[in-house]
């Protein structure tokens, strides 16, 4: 789903939904670093080119 999709459904602007999902994404590197959760396996846990 994209973002527009995501925020229509959801009343809120494509612009907050990435925010959103940006803080998310940050949150769930930092768990993992802490050892509070597991990385999921497969394609969606490995780093993507360019990111830091």
């Amino acid at each position: 789903m994209t973002h527009k999709g995501i925020g229509d459904e959801l009343g809120i602007s494509s612009r907050a939904v990435e925010g959103h999902m940006r803080r998310l994404r940050a949150r769930v590197k930092l768990m993992v670093a802490k050892g509070e959760i597991e990385p999921l396996s497969g394609r969606s846990s490995a780093p993507k080119a360019g990111v830091r």
